[in-house]
């Protein structure tokens, strides 16, 4: 146990001498009387004092790099640790820290005082440095300022608020999309405003969702409320997800040596993208195809089933036969996707390909009732024969009952 006594001259001179010396010292009458400590303790004190000025060295030369690299006033302030400097400059009007009053105090030649035996006005010195010390590395808002004070500091013009209603943000940008005009019908434009942090996070405020068959192309710009954002039902989607495939005519004869006998339409299946199940999880899901008006079981082809996927693959070719080309302008493809259970199966939704003129062989059907997009495949379909033409095509979930 070090024995507790007034140090030698000698031994306060001697404390090394290489902390932060270029900084000014407090004044001679706010230094601490610490010649209660014996050499050990002001050496273990010195050492510590050592290390944290090097700590503050590493901290000023990171500090120099973020002001060389970051540009936004509000994330370098919080970042370089100057919003504690101003609080602690407005709770503290002194400008050393606790660590500068002692180190000074060490550095100081013994007082005159010295002779004087520590008492109880000393140790209440040093315990009130040592609270002065906790007090400064705790950051804290000031007791005179209310808090609504602080926050309209905060709102000043280096960091405005995005949340006040007498600011309008404007947005000189037109985004552009590729997308064939028969397909506009069918798109809805979504539109959404997000508040960005300078922290990195998004803070979303509103949509608009905007359907395209609706809208008015030559209207001017105009005004539109922004909605919160609400999850869709499953059973509101108007579509359940995309349906890949390729069709074929081929009439009858093209083959050669009278090949095929009759004319054959050909449909190839390709996959599902994106399907939105009706409950949570996965699906074990088939395409099935009927071309209408003939509607028996007999003609109904269907895929294999490819369970738990909501992207399927099923690579699956059907073929019918027995069409003329002017058959075709009368019939209408109808392939619809499944879910398959155990005990009975479910449709999800589905593409009807035809001319979409709502009747066939002169009787009005409900079933003729193509979008543009299918209308577009099976038109195509009919000016190349022998050609596979390709379609990526929604499962409608609004398919008009046949009867």
């Amino acid at each position: 146990m070090p024995h507790r006594g007034p140090p030698s001259q000698e031994g306060l001179w001697t404390l090394p001498c290489l902390l932060m010396a270029h900084e000014p010292e407090p004044e001679t009458d706010g230094l601490l009387d610490l010649s209660f400590l014996t050499e050990e303790e002001q050496e273990a004190i010195a050492d510590v004092l050592k290390r944290d000025a090097r700590l503050r060295q590493l901290e000023e030369g990171r500090v120099s790099k973020l002001r060389a690299s970051l540009a936004d006033p509000g994330q370098l302030k919080i970042l370089t640790g100057d919003w504690f400097q101003e609080a602690r400059s407005q709770r503290h009007h002194h400008a050393h820290l606790g660590s500068d009053l002692v180190r000074a105090s060490i550095r100081k030649k013994k007082s005159s005082r010295g002779d004087q035996a520590p008492g109880s006005d000393r140790e209440a010195e040093a315990a009130a440095a040592e609270e002065e010390t906790e007090e400064e590395l705790e950051p804290r808002l000031p007791t005179d300022e209310a808090p609504q004070e602080m926050l309209s500091k905060a709102e000043e013009p280096d960091s405005p608020s995005p949340y006040d209603p007498l600011k309008t943000s404007e947005h000189e940008e037109e985004p552009q999309y590729s997308v064939p005009q028969a397909e506009l019908r069918g798109r809805v434009l979504s539109l959404s405003v997000w508040h960005r942090e300078s922290l990195g996070r998004n803070i979303f405020l509103g949509e608009v969702e905007v359907p395209l068959d609706t809208w008015d192309w030559g209207s001017a710009s105009t005004w539109l409320p922004l909605q919160p954002r609400v999850p869709p039902s499953p059973d509101d989607l108007p579509s359940r997800g995309l349906l890949s495939l390729s069709v074929k005519y081929v009439p009858a004869g093209s083959e050669g040596a009278g090949l095929p006998p009759s004319g054959e339409l050909h449909f190839w299946v390709k996959e599902a993208q994106g399907l939105v199940p009706q409950r949570s999880g996965t699906l074990d899901s088939y395409v099935q195809c009927s071309v209408l008006p003939d509607d028996s079981r007999a003609s109904r082809q269907r895929t294999r089933v490819v369970r738990r996927s909501l992207s399927p693959v099923f690579n699956h070719t059907m073929v019918y036969d027995g069409f003329g080309p002017a058959d075709l302008r009368q019939a209408c493809a109808e392939l619809s996707l499944w879910d398959h259970g155990a005990l009975a199966s479910r449709q999800l939704g589905g593409t009807r390909l035809s001319l979409g003129t709502g009747s066939s062989y002169g009787l009005q059907v409900p079933w003729m009732d193509s979008t543009p997009e299918e209308k577009q495949l099976w038109q195509t379909l009919l000016e190349r024969p022998c050609e596979w033409v390709d379609g990526l095509l929604p499962l409608r979930t609004n398919l008009v009952p046949r009867t």
